[in-house]
């Protein structure tokens, strides 16, 4: 998104094509050639941000996701998924103690059949929320698509002189991608991770209420955590983007002038080079698996230290706590 934000001083409605960059294109030749001269440069190095995405950035995706009433209904439905999924837990803590009473005045088959419709209706929940977000996806990348070709289409014969194809088709490609799926699935995501980690702390909390503590401890730690992984993988994500231009620039010049490579017998020296800029699109990449396991293998030591500590609490309350409660 970053990449493709528009500029609200350039453009303040949503037909308008022209952007800041454009707005620079109108300028002479002569003065772009005189600015090329002094510094040396005909071709402008690709720009990468630095620091948190702004929240301009991420409104503008919403809004273009749908209206508010839109993402309404994808929260909505992501309690809804929440709250099912704890009644149907619940449920099972209802039968497992009505197993013990012979006088329960519930049957088997009720219990059977009150797990398989809190089931369905989660199921059902889910699938709903799955169409929801993808119509909102599709719905983003079509108008961020239009915008980014309309602005393409209306640039000036300068701006392709300044800007490599391989730019212009990573925009088209790696970053529209992004936009039509990982996007929506990372807001999401972080909504429903959000409502699970709050249902979870909530219910032990309830039934041991000394985890208050622990809680407390434990979401101090995974905000250290999250904190000091996003501003690593962040810069290693915006590195990953602009490595592929380079790249695409290439083969899209090997592809073009093969006669010419053939002919000159450069064929070597243009291996070495795909590779070495494959290489160099590589490194932040690994980095930044590297990153993600070092994340998970300290996600999973909390994870292990709250289950811990929370069936330390029970052993502690067997006496007013059943073992449906416990589980």
């Amino acid at each position: 998104i970053q990449g493709l934000e528009l500029n609200p001083a350039a453009s303040q409605t949503e037909g308008d094509v022209v952007s800041s960059a454009d707005a620079n294109d109108m300028r002479s030749e002569d003065d772009y050639a005189s600015e090329a001269v002094a510094v040396g440069v005909l071709v402008d190095d690709e720009e990468r941000e630095q620091g948190y995405v702004r929240l301009s950035v991420w409104l503008d995706y919403m809004r273009m996701c749908g209206p508010p009433w839109y993402w309404a209904t994808v929260i909505g439905l992501m309690f809804i998924n929440r709250a099912t999924s704890i009644i149907q837990d619940y449920s099972v803590r209802l039968w497992m103690s009505a197993s013990d009473d012979a006088s329960a005045p519930h049957t088997v088959a009720f219990w059977l059949t009150l797990y398989l419709l809190t089931g369905l209706l989660s199921t059902a929940v889910n699938l709903t929320d799955w169409v929801n977000e993808g119509v909102g996806a599709l719905r983003a990348g079509r108008r961020y698509h239009e915008r980014l070709f309309a602005r393409v289409i209306s640039a000036t014969p300068r701006f392709f002189d300044k800007t490599p194809i391989g730019r212009v088709i990573s925009r088209f490609s790696r970053d529209m991608r992004t936009i039509d799926g990982d996007i929506i699935n990372e807001i999401t995501g972080l909504v429903s991770q959000l409502t699970h980690m709050v249902s979870v702390f909530a219910i032990i909390s309830v039934v041991t209420p000394p985890f208050v503590l622990i809680a407390v401890v434990m979401t101090l730690a995974y905000a250290r955590l999250g904190v000091y992984y996003l501003n690593a993988t962040r810069e290693l994500k915006r590195l990953d983007s602009i490595s592929m231009a380079p790249l695409l620039s290439l083969f899209s010049e090997l592809i073009t002038g093969v006669e010419s490579i053939r002919a000159f017998g450069a064929m070597n020296q243009y291996t070495m080079e795909a590779m070495n800029r494959v290489d160099v699109h590589n490194r932040p990449y690994y980095l930044l698996w590297a990153a993600n396991r070092w994340l998970c293998s300290r996600i999973e030591l909390l994870g292990c230290l709250v289950a811990f500590s929370t069936t330390i609490l029970i052993l502690f309350s067997l006496d007013t706590i059943d073992a449906g409660l416990a589980g």
